[in-house]
């Protein structure tokens, strides 16, 4: 059995017994960037308050530059949110464009495939595709990179704060951390109590395991934001 059935099959058969026993936390890396996400933000909104009803070329420029900022806004809190992760030196070094690490924000569960659809046909209808948009959907567009940005910087948030997570029931303990050093890996111990079981100790390493950690890292984020803010996981997420 593999390594993502060996964690799913636990989870799919413990989950509603599992106990909160504590977490540990990690300190904030910021990234040596000179802009950050709400910078770009500030700067789309003063396009977006530019905007007239006409069809000028100033108003043309707003737009156009609007669409830039709203688009290096994602774009900058994806980097910002790898970097959190100690994972942007190897993403950059792997030459991940935008749509993949788009595609690794939904696959962890950050981002509904609806939202990202959304957002991406919005985006390639004005920047690959050559339509000039109309100002109510720059305004839809802003909203949803808004939304975005907030969405991505409320998991970092959680994230650090959930970074190791201890959790037990009656017949056993899970143990899950996030390794930051060297390539960032996550660790899964599994100890059976009151038994002869031997413990399950699984390790996913993101160069190497990329469908796996992406998993592992999935499940991290859903049972941090489970214990640490009380909310209810849906078994489906882990499917």
């Amino acid at each position: 059995m593999d390594k993502i059935e060996i964690f799913k099959n636990f989870l799919l058969n413990n989950l509603n017994l599992l106990e909160f026993d504590g977490a540990g936390g990690e300190n904030y890396r910021s990234p040596d960037f000179d802009l950050n996400p709400h910078d770009y933000l500030k700067f789309a909104k003063l396009e977006l308050d530019s905007l007239t009803s006409t069809n000028s070329v100033n108003n043309k420029l707003h737009i156009l530059n609007c669409v830039f900022h709203l688009k290096r806004a994602v774009d900058c809190q994806l980097d910002v949110f790898l970097y959190q992760l100690k994972l942007y030196d190897i993403v950059k070094d792997s030459n991940l464009g935008f749509e993949r690490k788009l595609d690794f924000i939904k696959d962890i569960g950050i981002i509904e495939s609806s939202s990202l659809a959304r957002l991406n046909r919005l985006r390639n209808k004005m920047e690959h595709h050559y339509k000039y948009p109309d100002i109510l959907e720059i305004q839809v567009y802003y909203d949803l990179v808004n939304a975005v940005v907030s969405l991505i910087e409320s998991n970092i948030v959680t994230f650090l704060s959930t970074v190791q997570l201890n959790l037990h029931t009656n017949e056993c303990r899970l143990d899950l951390e996030y390794n930051f050093s060297g390539n960032p890996n996550i660790i899964l111990d599994l100890r059976y109590l009151g038994t002869s079981a031997p413990p399950t100790s699984i390790t996913v390493d993101f160069v190497t395991e990329r469908k796996e950690f992406t998993y592992y890292l999935k499940v991290a984020l859903l049972l941090g934001k489970s214990f640490f803010l009380n909310l209810q996981l849906d078994k489906n997420k882990l499917l």
